[in-house]
């Protein structure tokens, strides 16, 4: 679709994922979001740069929004955001309110035709095009938690799912802390100009270029410090556009253990994924173990995917898990595209189907009612006789 519009031309669906860090818009029916940015904006106040995540109440996430999709249709993709539908991805745990202040928003002061929230894990199984595709345990890895949702011919299954604070945030916070240890007490090279210039995109900056998953059977020897283990090499990495630090390879392999490491609850990535598969039912579980489906953009870190399927071989050959699960063996699904992008994409296919005009909000109906369709509330779980939706009272 050209950046500029006529009267005659199709005005396409957009599609808009509002991830915690990063957010993904573009066009329904195109094979890649047109712009991947961070999901923060200038205060329209104080014109300081906010996360869209960090309102205080409904009426400051009100106005950062408008601000936000402002930029998004008239800076980005170059088209007026009215008569235009937009389908949103959401997570199945995004608060009520977000996702009422972002309809509000949409529909008051840009005055969109329809909106409709989808479900990003069981629209991500859409773009594997394979027969049976609708059955996978989707892991979407983020910014700030790892989300996990069973999805069985089409169905979250809402009973198992699985979600805890191990993510891209807290392998950033390993990586800062080993950093600053390392500077103040091994590399006498380092000055304190050096570790104020670790900011938040510094941090991710180097976990993205410098860093990866080292293999069980290397982070075994790495836990048990009585063992010697050649690391690594280590690289360098400019600062401040002149200095030069040292990332050592130690740290370099050993900053995405959070992943692994048991916490106080003995929970780490791996016992999520079979915890939840136990919470299925008998006859899920050997394919949700045999299509587990990996998307967010922390999962893209290198040996990343083997390490997990090491973890996965070594738990279930434990007692606790051989009892309860006959399963011998795990299969990963092989993404089509980038896993930070994955959910966008079968967004912009469902967004491209009829569906979205049968399915979606119209802007008349919010008007007359106020209320998005929740599906956590009962008022919009009864069937009609006439296929309407009809309201307890």
């Amino acid at each position: 679709m050209p950046l500029y519009e006529t009267n005659y031309a199709e005005k396409h669906a957009v599609v808009l994922d509002l991830g915690i860090r990063y957010t993904k818009f573009g066009f329904a029916g195109e094979d890649s979001p047109r712009c991947i940015i961070p999901t923060e904006i200038p205060d329209p106040e104080t014109r300081q740069v906010r996360s869209i995540y960090s309102y205080k109440d409904e009426t400051d996430l009100y106005s950062l929004l408008v601000e936000f999709i402002h930029m998004l249709h008239f800076k980005h993709i170059l088209v007026s955001p009215k008569d235009r539908r937009v389908l949103i991805l959401e997570s199945l745990l995004c608060p009520t309110v977000f996702r009422d202040v972002l309809a509000k928003v949409l529909f008051r002061h840009f005055e969109v035709s329809s909106v409709l929230f989808v479900p990003v894990h069981l629209v991500a199984m859409s773009t594997l095009g394979s027969p049976g595709s609708g059955t996978g345990l989707v892991v979407d890895v983020g910014h700030s938690e790892t989300l996990l949702i069973p999805v069985y011919c089409g169905v979250p299954v809402l009973a198992a799912w699985q979600a805890q604070p191990w993510a891209g945030k807290a392998v950033q916070l390993r990586l800062r802390e080993s950093l600053v240890e390392h500077f103040k007490n091994g590399d006498s090279t380092t000055s304190p100009d050096d570790i104020q210039e670790l900011t938040e995109e510094t941090i991710e900056d180097i976990k993205v270029r410098a860093c990866f998953v080292t293999p069980l059977e290397r982070a075994r020897k790495f836990a048990d410090k009585s063992t010697d283990v050649k690391a690594a090499p280590d690289v360098s990495y400019r600062v401040g556009g002149s200095r030069l630090i040292t990332i050592p390879g130690y740290i370099r392999e050993t900053c995405h253990e959070v992943f692994f490491e048991r916490d106080s609850d003995q929970l780490s990535l791996p016992n999520m994924i079979l915890d939840a598969i136990v919470k299925c039912n008998v006859d899920m579980r050997k394919q949700l173990a045999e299509n587990i489906f990996l998307i967010g953009g922390s999962s893209m870190t290198p040996g990343f995917k083997y390490r997990l399927s090491q973890e996965l071989k070594h738990l279930i050959a434990t007692p606790y898990y051989a009892n309860r699960l006959k399963i011998n063996k795990f299969k990963f699904h092989a993404s089509r595209v980038k896993e930070n992008y994955v959910g966008w994409l079968g967004g912009s296919l469902f967004g491209a189907s009829d569906l979205l005009s049968v399915r979606s909000l119209t802007r008349e109906g919010y008007l007359n009612n106020a209320t998005v369709p929740d599906w956590c509330n009962l008022m919009y779980n009864t069937k009609s006789n006439a296929g309407s939706i009809k309201k307890i009272i």
